[in-house]
């Protein structure tokens, strides 16, 4: 559970940034395709100069997934929120997004009966009591 996080930023055009902590303009410059920041468990904004581009995160010296970390990213910034969970909601996320990547079926829905023959999700109650009807186990 970190208290304080590293961020860096980068991207090949990128030339300036400003750092926001909860609202509060913390840093601003220019910068030479990355820059690298501080800060604490809080809300993060970093604005980026030029807009449009779409700089790649790392925070503590992990690439995160934009869209795992729910980073929200906008043409000329992007903000976070760093909460002491951080890394276990960005866990819960990709193991969630991978699920339903692989049991999607053709309409768009979960495909519960493959999620139940590999990962075993129901119990089965009506079968078991077949089985048990059968051996005479109560």
């Amino acid at each position: 559970m970190p208290e304080q996080f590293t961020i860096e930023v980068f991207h090949n055009e990128l030339t300036e940034y400003k750092f926001f902590v909860n609202d509060q303009l913390i840093s601003e410059g220019e910068c030479n395709r990355s820059i690298t920041l501080s800060a604490p468990v809080s809300n993060v904004s970093i604005w980026f100069y030029p807009w449009k581009i779409v700089p790649t995160v790392r925070i503590n010296n992990f690439i995160v997934n934009t869209g795992l970390a729910r980073i929200a990213l906008y043409d000329h910034k992007f903000d976070i929120e760093l909460t002491k969970d951080f890394y276990e909601k960005y866990h819960q996320e990709d193991i969630s997004s991978r699920m339903d990547l692989f049991y999607q079926a053709d309409n768009g829905k979960n495909d519960e009966q493959l999620f139940d023959e590999i990962i075993g999700f129901n119990a089965h109650d009506d079968v078991v009591k077949q089985i048990k009807k059968v051996l005479d186990v109560r």
